[in-house]
């Protein structure tokens, strides 16, 4: 038992470390490609950085799947990423790149991406609302009949709703990785046969110190389809009656943002505000703290 043991916590660091590595060797790879007018954006100082970072979220999941598809080809090992995560991290992450590169931003929340398709007019809002669930039913349908219609239907409703609390955290920086590595490590904990995750909290920690420092910003490409892996490993260690709750909670957030900003609740309360906070620059700081006095 205790070999075991020791095995699984000796992979799970190579796999962590593979995460931490992979990430930071597609930033600097890509850092030439990326670099071109299309990629970069304009941050809340005016500042040009590349504005869809996911990319570098998509590259290295592709890599840490690959790895842990051959390992478990070689061997019996289960802790894989799954062919059904990796359409699902695909799908979320082109329906964001095409809010990225032509999203309207006059057109926002449910209510005006619906109210735009009342009057004959898709928006790219309106794409993902409806194309994220189409993906994830392409990606369960083959596991339907061990899964359950019931099942499919909740779990697809979930991972939808995830992926779009997701991005609507993603207004300052490190704020959506912040949250999606305390939900990463709350999965690992209560989890089985799911060490691909250390590698994704590789990647995330990565990802964090580069959004933290302003070098990127994760854009929809990011936020979508890192929003949608969460909600894909949420639903695997949950039972049919918690995937529920997890939906009356995701969507009360969900609507509750389309009255109300983020953003305004967690300056308001001084603990969310300092873990918010916590690692961003001096710049950031002295830019909130105008903000809120005026």
């Amino acid at each position: 038992m205790r070999y075991l043991l020791e095995r699984i916590l000796m992979y799970s660091s190579v796999i962590f470390l593979l995460g931490i590595i992979i990430t930071i060797i597609s930033y600097y790879f890509l850092k030439d490609i990326c670099s071109s007018e299309l990629c970069t954006g304009t941050n809340y100082r005016g500042n040009k950085i590349l504005s869809i970072g996911g990319i570098h979220f998509l590259f290295s999941i592709f890599i840490l799947a690959s790895v842990t598809l051959i390992i478990s080809n070689i061997k019996t090992y289960k802790g894989a990423v799954s062919y059904s995560l990796i359409l699902i991290i695909i799908g979320f992450a082109f329906l964001g790149l095409i809010d990225d590169l032509l999203g309207n931003k006059d057109s926002q929340g449910f209510k005006g991406h619906i109210r735009s398709l009342l009057h004959g007019r898709l928006t790219t809002g309106g794409l993902k609302l409806f194309g994220g669930p189409i993906i994830c039913i392409l990606a369960f349908m083959p596991s339907v009949h061990s899964l359950g219609y019931l099942t499919l239907i909740c779990d697809v409703i979930a991972i939808s709703l995830i992926a779009n609390l997701t991005n609507l955290f993603d207004l300052a920086p490190g704020r959506s990785l912040k949250i999606s590595i305390v939900v990463i490590i709350f999965c690992l904990i209560f989890s089985t046969n799911n060490e691909w995750q250390y590698g994704v909290l590789g990647i995330l920690a990565v990802l964090l110190y580069f959004d933290l420092k302003e070098m990127l910003m994760l854009g929809d490409i990011g936020s979508n389809s890192i929003g949608a892996m969460l909600g894909f490993s949420i639903v695997n260690i949950v039972n049919i009656n918690q995937t529920y709750i997890v939906i009356a909670i995701a969507l009360v957030l969900n609507l509750l943002s389309e009255f109300v900003s983020f953003s305004l609740i967690i300056n308001k309360f001084i603990p969310f505000r300092i873990l918010d906070t916590f690692g961003q620059s001096k710049e950031r700081k002295i830019w909130l703290k105008k903000k809120l006095s005026n």
